[in-house]
């Protein structure tokens, strides 16, 4: 049955969008019905603030961002040749030197969301050309400039996802509504959208709000070309700012050649209006259409890939249902939906999705991603594992499952975020990745349950004081490490 005031729209072959496509509808809207207007720009403004506001910096491997987009306002390229300094600055993992230029080693696409930052700071003189990179190099120059521009990309994806769930969920308008709203901040505050994505200018940033925006637009695609046109810019440039999004990407596109063929070519017009200037940039820079960061060579069978896959899901440092067990509730909705015959399409799409990136991920010789805070690399997830979770936030309203497991549900919410505001809050969670050796020289350390990174900053606060646990300041990297225990650089 659809919703109060949703029009489901045929597809191509003339078939409902609910026949081909499960309970995942095109929808729309009407005027002042699913979504109050204030409703997401209050919800913008609370992400906003409380993770602009939030004592942990992340900077890290995101520290020559900033300077590659002063690059392209100052200069109009990528190098970062004009910073006389840059070759001195400390463990240049993040450095990659091309026939004698130097630039950053991490995707540049990313970077150029901070070029209005940059074109701001060059026309104030607060950031220029002549910016020490020597003091950006330990992050805390320009944190003051990355930590609000990626809490702003966190704090659009939230909107976006809201938006997106108000047409995924069942229902009246003010509970569809209402659960959204609630579902959205538990994205914002339980998971890593918080705890990672805001606290430093990575790649995650851009790549959530990517993402989200290409299921928010796959959703509207038979409303109108345009929404098609905007399904193939976000998921372009998903891939073009992490590499990892090919996954995404793959599947994404695979759903919409299946299910809404129509308009598929306005898709792929979208996508090369991303592509074609990307590829001519890289082989104007770099002499060939995708940096060395984008090698897939960097993906391998190894012997540890078992231990990898282990990993990203139950390691006490690094598992992702160690730091956000509410990613269960998207288990448990891709269940439901099969059980009530509700599963669509798009749900087993974004599920196979999920799954193939964890397999790639442990792939990836240096899995637990340096320095972080917990499941990093899957934060590129997150707007799926909120999709297939919203099966469950329905279940949860309708009262369809016992009360156990909406008690169980509330203390994985309540467990989520408190591990995850300890991550942005207390910087001794931070410091757990160079104290007392730096877990790249030192991987054992990510199974060592005595010492977990998702409690370390609680018990320096319960032993020390607010004092030593939000104030910490972290013990000094040895200079390269990672290229002494021989690790290819990773974001």
């Amino acid at each position: 049955m659809a919703n109060a005031g949703v029009e489901a729209v045929p597809d191509a072959a003339g078939n409902p969008a609910e026949a081909q496509a499960g309970n995942v509808r095109s929808v729309t809207a009407p005027p002042g019905g699913i979504v109050n207007r204030r409703a997401p720009w209050i919800l913008f403004f609370v992400v906003l603030i409380v993770h602009g506001l939030s004592p942990v910096s992340q900077v890290g491997d995101s520290r020559l961002s900033l300077a590659t987009a002063l690059s392209v306002v100052t200069e109009g390229d990528l190098d970062l040749d004009e910073y006389s300094s840059v070759r001195d600055i400390p463990d240049r993992a993040d450095v990659t030197v091309i026939d004698g230029h130097a630039y950053w080693a991490f995707p540049w696409p990313s970077a150029l969301a901070l070029i209005p930052v940059a074109a701001i700071g060059k026309a104030v003189h607060f950031a220029d050309s002549n910016l020490d990179l020597r003091r950006v190099a330990n992050g805390r120059d320009t944190a003051f400039i990355e930590k609000p521009a990626a809490s702003i990309l966190t704090a659009v994806t939230t909107v976006i996802l809201f938006h997106l769930a108000t047409e995924i969920l069942s229902g009246s308008v003010k509970r569809r509504r209402r659960n959204a709203l609630l579902a959205c901040l538990v994205f914002a505050f339980a998971t890593g959208a918080w705890s990672t994505a805001s606290l430093a200018f990575w790649s995650h940033g851009p790549s959530l709000l990517l993402v989200s925006g290409a299921l928010l637009a796959l959703m509207r695609m038979e409303q109108s070309r345009r929404w098609a046109v905007i399904a193939g810019i976000s998921m372009a440039g998903a891939y073009a700012v992490r590499p990892s999004n090919l996954v995404v990407v793959g599947g994404l596109f695979a759903w919409a050649l299946l299910f809404r063929r129509r308009r598929v070519p306005y898709l792929a017009g979208g996508a090369l209006g991303v592509l074609v200037p990307f590829f001519a940039v890289n082989l104007a820079t770099f002499a060939k259409l995708l940096p060395a960061y984008y090698d897939n060579g960097r993906l391998q069978l190894l012997s540890g890939t078992p231990e990898a896959l282990a990993g990203l899901l139950v390691s006490p440092s690094r598992g992702l249902f160690i730091f956000t067990p509410v990613a269960l509730l998207s288990v448990y909705g891709v269940w439901k939906s099969v059980r009530t015959k509700r599963l669509t399409s798009l749900y087993l799409i974004l599920a196979s999705i999920v799954v193939l990136y964890w397999g790639a991920l442990g792939l990836f010789d240096h899995w637990w991603g340096g320095s972080s805070f917990g499941p990093r690399l899957f934060t590129d997830m997150l707007p799926l594992f909120f999709v297939l979770a919203l099966p469950t936030v329905d279940a949860l309203d309708d009262r369809s499952i016992s009360k156990s497991l909406r008690m169980l549900t509330a203390i994985l919410v309540i467990y989520s975020g408190v591990i995850n505001a300890g991550g942005a809050v207390l910087r001794a969670s931070w410091c757990w990745n160079s104290d007392p050796v730096h877990v790249d020289a030192q991987p054992s350390r990510l199974w060592d349950w005595g010492d977990s990174q998702a409690i370390r900053g609680w018990n320096v606060l319960v032993r020390s004081g607010p004092a030593e646990a939000i104030g910490r300041r972290c013990s000094v990297v040895p200079l390269n490490v990672r290229d002494e225990v021989g690790i290819r650089p990773t974001q």
